[in-house]
């Protein structure tokens, strides 16, 4: 089977059975293919071969020989160069992740795709991969989720093309649990109290704690201690203001909709308009009427597996 066939086969023939491929020549066509398809393939091969322990096992050792030209398929959207400057980077902290999550390439899942990067799950975390985000320092608040790594990339002449993060999952907000509308505003009204606006609070943008939400890194291997991310190194400013919210808290997951209150030009979406209101009237002592809150969801971001959002 050529390459062109393989895939063909792949991206325009779903009913097409990959079980049948001999694995010999499964494999070569795998270190065959060209760096910039790795992870589309990857993406494409993990459900159709699934039942298959010797194919996922062949996947798992050839994209361990090509882990620099995974890397850079990741970063195929920003281009040659960014390509060039950070594919062996973004290929140790891949390894390191999937080695401290106890997973392998098969276990890879593509998870959701927003305005500014793609976002896969590895374990109990994701990884984001994309342009930069439209902030890159946001405000350190419990209840805005940490982000464990967030680097820019930039080019030789300092621009910024690209932006890594990783982050933990988070649970998906179900609009019909009791005394949801409640919580959504105490949110909002504990980042407006310490001057920060959400200008987008859409059921997409958050998330329930799977995990304390603390800048705490656990290290798996060789017993190590968690490693204590510097807030800075990921895109917080500040020490963090208040205690370290636990599983199950409320929390804003996209930080590209975080502000400070004196920012100027800030958009503001129907769901936080209601909130604002609901919030000025509180503070002329105005008892809080939380029918009002609009649930919106987001018809654009994917819907991640088994119910749960990147943060």
């Amino acid at each position: 089977m050529s390459e062109d066939e393989f895939l063909t086969r792949i991206f325009f023939d779903d009913s097409y059975n990959f079980y049948q491929i001999d694995n010999a020549i499964f494999e070569e066509v795998l270190y065959s293919l060209d760096k910039d398809a790795l992870i589309k393939v990857m993406l494409e091969l993990n459900d159709r071969i699934k039942n298959s322990s010797e194919k996922i096992r062949i996947i798992n050792e050839v994209f361990s020989t090509r882990k620099i030209d995974f890397a850079k398929s990741l970063l195929f959207e920003l281009g040659p160069e960014m390509q060039e400057k950070y594919s062996e980077g973004l290929s140790i902290i891949l390894d390191e992740l999937m080695e401290n999550e106890e997973v392998s390439f098969s276990d890879i899942k593509f998870i959701g795709e927003g305005s500014f990067s793609k976002v896969y799950q590895i374990g109990s975390k994701v990884l984001k991969v994309g342009f930069p985000r439209i902030k890159y320092e946001v405000p350190n608040h419990p209840r805005i989720a940490q982000p464990l790594i967030r680097r820019n990339l930039k080019d030789k002449d300092g621009v910024k093309k690209g932006c890594v993060e990783i982050a933990r999952l988070a649970e998906k907000i179900n609009k019909n649990e009791p005394g949801i509308k409640k919580e959504i505003y105490e949110l909002y009204r504990d980042l407006r109290n310490s001057g920060i606006i959400c200008t987008d609070m859409r059921l997409s943008n958050l998330g329930r704690l799977l995990e304390d939400n603390s800048n705490l890194y656990k290290i798996k291997k060789n017993g190590e201690e968690p490693l204590n991310v510097n807030p800075s190194s990921a895109g917080l400013k500040g020490e963090l203001n208040g205690e370290t919210l636990r599983k199950g808290e409320l929390v804003i997951i996209d930080t590209d909709c975080i502000f400070h209150e004196d920012d100027k030009g800030l958009v503001f979406l129907d769901d936080v308009t209601i909130l604002e209101e609901i919030y000025q009237n509180e503070l002329k002592g105005i008892e809080p009427d939380y029918n009002r809150v609009i649930l919106e969801e987001d018809i654009i971001t994917p819907i991640l597996e088994e119910d749960k959002w990147m943060i």
